[in-house]
């Protein structure tokens, strides 16, 4: 079933219906509503294939309670494909042997978050993703609240929410007129797939220290200014779509930050402006401007001079002469400028400077205008040559030469080297300096440090509740084997054992090692690496006998012996 209209709004509404395809079952390429209420899928390729940038999938229907097994799309490829477009989960279940989605979710049910597992299914194992309800991950007054709006809401006339873990948001919010609402995102990263509206006055910063909170927005005009003021102070705003703000009316001041998006390099038309005055603070100069429509407007003179120049195009980046409404550079400006590409085919440079690149790039020049171009090396590689261009000479720090001059990890699964600890390499790089020690380990895709040996990650699933991680300071510690750290122990943490092997059998001593317990023994010994029993069972009639604390002997006629001291755990020893 494939829908390429493209003159009006078409809506399919599914209930109930079971469809089986030999291909794609739904595909749409025109600006179409697809409602899937109900009903299942079983395709050979993929289930459903979104690929307009006008349609809709809504999956399940939100005014009922949720279900994750109905509907179910089934599919030996992805189950949903968004390849531009808007997709809404709200029920179901989506199961794809190469994946469930692939594509952004818009909409989701308020409160809830996506849960990932495999089923196998006729021998065929399967991604299979279906709504779970998500933990509080924003926090007002000492509650925690799962949904930005739950949490707005939960704030009278003015208070704070605090990010406590990087986490989505798939919901429309909105600040209403009259609440004053500071957004702290402490470190942390929000992903925002539908539009904030700001109606009253927001504040938007990062208390931690390291100011390393971001708000991302994957979202046309994600957040949007119609209230009285915008504040995004000390924190990084990142539109993958369009826009990072849209200031519509009202003002706003943006200090100390980042607002970029997926191309250019964190200035200021990230932000669209109508009828409204916004204050930038980038790289401590000022940007003042009212009512900016336009990239290419060049009435506007109160530009940044050090991140900008009045060129053919307006307003353009810096050594730049003329550039396009998206403020990408065709054509640089003066003496000495170097033209930086991504490929060489490239008919407009990306950025103009008067620098030239120091790694990553190569160099010629133009035999007709006399200019310099540089054009990127292949992936990760510092060093290359015009006339090896497909080859690289010298990789990155991170990266090791193959026998085919490509570049690949120095040690796989790493995302993060120690850069510190680097020396000449001149087995794998040709002598370039090479980090030698990975700080941490990719552990979404199984990657792990074992035993503060950090110079490999290695791939493993494992169990992680057999484990603890060695270093309390480190959010990609290396692991250990509880029963390594504490003897005869299962689960752990830094401090102690917290479930041994066998619990029947086993105690847990004050040094978190797992003991054998002594048969017919009420009170053990914490303190010894080894069995020992204190107060043997004496009213079953078991004793410790002569200092023997290894184990308890049933004795049925404790006349015929006497008690070795006054103490409450003595031994007893025969009257004879």
């Amino acid at each position: 079933m494939k829908d390429n209209s493209t003159s009006y709004k078409n809506i399919l509404t599914i209930d109930g219906a079971e469809i089986s395809a030999g291909k794609t079952a739904i595909e749409t390429t025109a600006n179409s509503t697809i409602n899937y209420n109900s009903g299942s899928i079983d395709a050979e390729d993929d289930g459903i294939v979104i690929n307009n940038s006008s349609a809709d999938l809504n999956l399940g229907d939100k005014t009922k309670e949720l279900s994750i097994i109905d509907p179910v799309i089934k599919s030996k490829q992805t189950a949903v494909k968004v390849t531009n477009g808007n997709f809404n989960f709200y029920n179901g279940r989506l199961k794809g042997i190469t994946a469930g989605y692939s594509g952004i979710i818009k909409y989701m049910r308020k409160g809830h978050k996506i849960y990932t597992t495999t089923e196998v299914d006729n021998n065929e194992e399967y991604t299979v993703n279906y709504l779970t309800t998500r933990e509080g991950f924003l926090e007002v007054n000492g509650e925690t609240y799962n949904s930005l709006e739950d949490a707005i809401g939960a704030i009278e006339t003015t208070g704070t929410i605090t990010v406590l873990n990087s986490d989505y948001i798939y919901e429309d919010s909105t600040i209403p007129s009259g609440k004053n609402i500071t957004l702290d995102l402490a470190g942390n990263t929000i992903t925002s797939t539908a539009p904030i509206y700001n109606n009253g006055e927001f504040t938007i910063t990062d208390s931690s220290n390291s100011k390393n909170g971001e708000l991302i927005t994957n979202s046309a005009n994600p957040l949007i200014n119609n209230g009285t003021s915008l504040t995004v102070n000390g924190t990084k705003i990142t539109s993958s779509t369009s826009s990072a703000v849209y200031a519509k009316t009202g003002t706003g001041t943006v200090t100390g930050n980042e607002i970029c998006n997926n191309i250019f390099d964190c200035v200021d038309n990230k932000i669209s402006y109508k009828d409204s005055t916004f204050t930038y603070d980038y790289n401590q100069s000022e940007y003042v401007s009212s009512e900016i429509t336009n990239c290419d407007d060049k009435s506007i003179t109160n530009y940044t001079t050090d991140v900008y120049e009045l060129g053919d195009g307006g307003i353009c980046p810096k050594y730049c002469s003329q550039c396009s409404g998206n403020r990408r550079c065709t054509v640089c400006s003066g003496k000495n400028i170097y033209y930086i590409g991504n490929k060489e085919n490239d008919t407009e440079p990306i950025i103009c400077s008067d620098k030239p690149p120091e790694v990553g790039y190569y160099n010629f020049t133009n035999g007709t205008n006399g200019k310099e171009y540089y054009f990127k090396c292949i992936d990760n590689c510092d060093k290359c040559f015009y006339n090896n261009k497909t080859e690289c000479n010298q990789c990155a720090p991170t990266h090791k030469l193959t026998a085919n001059n490509t570049c690949e990890d120095r040690i796989r699964g790493c995302i993060e080297y120690n850069t510190s600890l680097k020396e000449k390499d001149y087995e794998t790089n040709r002598g370039k300096e090479s980090y030698k020690e990975c700080l941490s380990c990719n552990n979404s895709d199984h990657y792990y440090c074992f035993n503060m040996s950090r110079t490999n990650c290695i791939q493993a699933e494992i169990n992680k509740s057999l484990y603890y991680e060695m270093e309390e300071d480190r959010e990609f510690s290396c692991i250990q084997k509880c029963d390594e750290r504490y003897m005869g122990c299962e689960n752990c943490n830094r401090t102690t054992c917290t479930k041994c092997k066998e619990e029947d059998k086993h105690f847990i001593n004050n040094n978190g090692n797992c003991i054998k317990k002594i048969e017919n023994c009420e009170e053990h010994n914490l303190s010894l690496d080894n069995s020992s029993c204190e107060i043997c069972n004496e009213s079953s009639n078991y004793y410790c006998v002569e200092d023997n604390r290894t184990y308890c002997e049933l004795i049925p006629n404790i006349s015929s012996y006497f008690t070795m001291s006054n103490n409450r755990n003595a031994c007893v020893k025969l009257c004879t």
